[in-house]
């Protein structure tokens, strides 16, 4: 796929009407933008070039890319006739001669070609797709970059042309004159996102403080006035009247931590979101959430204001940050929790937090973990851990002297796995074939073949692309065969058997490839797969007749 830019210009003309000048720019050989400088229009073409005045036709029709690499070839009016004919390099401006009927015009060609600037999202997606994004632009150009993708456990950091540089570059104030690929710059995300495993409001207005809500998609907050006589979370209010009237609403939220024993947490931070009030509208200001701990023996499905977690510490809290409240309100807050945290009891292995405003204004709306569920997942509460986590690794392939386009492959943490790449594309040097990745540049590390497993280690990693000389079979009685790759196409020898008695010769033992002992026939695939690389014995079966015996035919990998 490559881009060109056309100028055409009349180097002699027979009827003033003609246009002057065309500019345009082709890719994957469609004309998609015309200007007009003597009308000042623009047109959209595709596979031609616009008319002029009084429908005179333009000679040149076309741009095609011959060999898709670098001699375009123009097409002319059918009809007509060119000169120079054929492709053309385009090094310098070419002059063709254009007979069409009765009418030779001259233009001059000038081709530039342009240039491939992708973003290799290097193991992010944007909105589920892991496709790189690619731009074709004139040399010299600019583009948009595209929008930022995303990577389980990891923050985008911007787009960098080195896979091992953390620092991003303004693309957008870039001008590229060559192909260019970037990467997308992953840093790993200290915060580890916990949900909550259980949360449910108490209220106390009449029968509300013996029903269950652990099942309400909202959460409900309200603080009594008198605070000294109930207490901040109304812990101190002790009836359990079904007729009193009392009104208080606090939200009791519970999280599994025992991931963390053994790991060294930083911070811990409580989001909660705020989604609006519960009845009527107006404004509150300044009103802020308080957390306090509570006991975690408690059953979501069950819990009622008189039968609530206890406080573990009413006298310590946090708050979040003042906001503003309104009917139709939305806000994310955090509160940090870190102190609650490391006051847990070694062994402890789940937090609650009581929760409740510092107002009686109204009652105010949560999102419970009931509520965040779907396109609401990101606002149900959280607790945001920060822990020390261990560096990753990155894996390079190194063509070892070859030719083709390296694989890529994103970084891994230890232990991870990823599957060693497939060496299409690959050649080597001397006319030798890609068989395998080996850790040492010489072939003496540790082997693997497309398709292999590979435990990532605690470093990074290079696996360099290993060359064979090909080899060609010919069908006698017995071949002893030097294994290039892993395969062999026997699909022009006939039917040929593997010597499981070939003594010394018989290295490696028969994958896939037939019946018996590695049978090749016309309908199983031609390829007889041996499982590592070396010498083989084989043999000609003569039991059946086969129609393409002749010849010769290099192995495949």
């Amino acid at each position: 796929k490559t881009s060109y830019t056309l100028t055409f210009t009349r180097v002699s003309k027979s009827n003033n009407n003609f246009l002057e000048s065309l500019s345009a720019i082709t890719r994957e050989d469609k004309v998609e933008h015309i200007e007009d400088p003597d009308l000042e229009m623009q047109y959209t073409y595709s596979f031609s070039l616009p008319y002029a005045y009084h429908d005179k036709p333009l000679d040149i029709k076309a741009i095609t890319q011959n060999d898709w690499a670098s001699k375009p070839e123009i097409t002319v009016t059918p009809g007509a006739s060119i000169s120079p004919e054929g492709p053309q390099d385009f090094t310098e401006p070419v002059t063709y001669t254009v007979t069409n009927g009765s009418v030779t015009n001259r233009y001059v060609v000038n081709v530039t070609r342009g240039v491939t600037v992708s973003f290799d999202l290097y193991g992010g997606n944007i909105n589920g797709s892991v496709q790189a994004v690619s731009n074709f632009i004139r040399k010299g150009g600019s583009v948009l970059t595209p929008a930022s993708p995303s990577r389980e456990g990891y923050l985008f950091g911007g787009w960098t042309t080195d896979r091992s540089d953390k620092e991003a570059m303004q693309v957008e104030e870039m001008k590229f004159e060559e192909d260019t690929v970037f990467y997308a710059i992953w840093n790993k995300d200290p915060r580890i996102v916990v949900r909550a495993n259980a949360d449910a409001s108490g209220k106390t207005w009449q029968k509300e403080k013996v029903t269950n809500y652990g099942a309400d998609a909202s959460l409900l907050l309200r603080q009594h006035s008198n605070t000294a006589e109930y207490g901040m979370f109304g812990e101190k209010f002790t009836s359990e009247s079904t007729t009193d009237g009392t009104d208080m609403k606090a939200s009791f939220i519970r999280f599994d931590v025992s991931e963390f024993q053994d790991q060294a947490v930083q911070s811990v931070k409580l989001a909660l979101h705020y989604e609006g009030n519960q009845n009527g509208g107006g404004t509150t200001d300044n009103v802020k959430l308080l957390a306090t701990t509570a006991s975690s023996d408690w059953d979501e499905s069950k819990v009622t204001w008189v039968t609530r977690p206890a406080l573990t510490d009413p006298d310590t809290i946090v708050e979040s940050e003042a906001f503003t409240a309104t009917q139709n309100g939305s806000k994310t807050l955090e509160l940090d929790v870190t102190d609650f945290y490391e006051a847990l009891s070694e062994g402890e292995e789940q937090i609650t937090f009581a929760v409740t405003v510092n107002t009686n204004a109204r009652d105010f709306r949560l999102t419970s973990k009931e509520g965040g569920i779907g396109s609401n997942a990101a606002n149900a509460p959280m607790l945001f851990v920060e822990v020390e986590k261990d560096p990753d690794y990155m894996v390079t392939y190194d063509l070892n002297g070859g030719t083709g386009t390296a694989p890529i492959q994103s970084t891994l943490d230890a232990s991870q796995t990823f599957t060693a790449a497939k060496g299409t594309g690959i050649a080597g040097p001397d006319g030798r074939l890609f068989a395998e990745w080996n850790t040492k540049a010489d072939g003496t590390g540790i082997s693997y073949r497309a398709g292999d497993t590979v435990t990532m280690p605690a470093a990074d990693l290079t696996l360099y692309a290993i060359y064979k000389v090909p080899v060609t079979i010919t069908p006698k009685q017995t071949e002893t065969v030097e294994i290039s790759g892993n395969q062999i196409d026997l699909s022009r020898l006939g039917l040929f058997d593997v010597d499981t008695n070939a003594g010394k010769n018989q290295v490696y033992s028969v994958v896939s490839g037939g019946t018996g002992k590695g049978r090749v026939d016309k309908t199983d695939g031609k390829t007889l797969t041996v499982s590592r690389f070396g010498s083989i014995r084989i043999k000609l079966a003569t039991s059946e007749t086969d129609t393409h015996m002749a010849g010769e035919s290099p192995h495949c990998l």
